[in-house]
């Protein structure tokens, strides 16, 4: 279905030049402001980095060829420490329907993506409602983590774990 995604004449993801990025750094430094691209999330409320990420995210990630299941989501740039990345977004279902969905994944060959908001209620993104959040790997040295947040509800949000 997105074999696409896997052409061989599709660009890899850039990479942040080490040298634009030091001098970036340094003339922050300089101007007394250490904080290069935007203003700590820590102090700006939930609800606001909830509404920008849903906007942002495409400009921070990308789904490229991964070595690991031939498909996986990637940075585009460097994202800081904390900072949320994308939304684990799909169809909210009840739990009790879980192993129904499963079942007809299964039968059709699907692979499943749910994520459990709490004992109530799941987030299936293995169908098309869900975004590139599907394409996330596992990792044995992760970079991010996920975190339910309230915002219209509950969200499962993905964040940054190292810079």
């Amino acid at each position: 279905m997105f074999s696409f995604l896997m052409s061989q004449w599709r660009p890899d993801p850039p990479k942040p030049d080490p040298e634009a990025l030091d001098m970036a750094v340094i003339q922050a430094e300089c101007q007394g402001n250490s904080n290069t691209h935007h203003q700590p999330q820590n102090d700006v409320p939930v609800a606001m980095h909830y509404r920008a990420c849903q906007w942002m995210y495409r400009e921070n990630v990308g789904v490229f060829g991964s070595h690991i299941h031939g498909l996986g989501l990637f940075c585009l740039q460097e994202i800081d420490s904390g900072d949320m990345v994308i939304e684990y977004a799909g169809t909210v279902i009840r739990s009790t329907l879980t192993d129904y969905q499963e079942r007809f994944y299964e039968s059709k060959g699907i692979g499943c993506y749910m994520f459990r908001i709490d004992s109530d209620e799941v987030v299936d993104v293995t169908i098309m409602s869900g975004n590139m959040v599907r394409f996330i790997n596992h990792s044995c040295e992760p970079n991010c983590y996920s975190k339910v947040v309230a915002v219209d509800g509950q969200k499962i949000m993905i964040f940054a774990l190292e810079t």
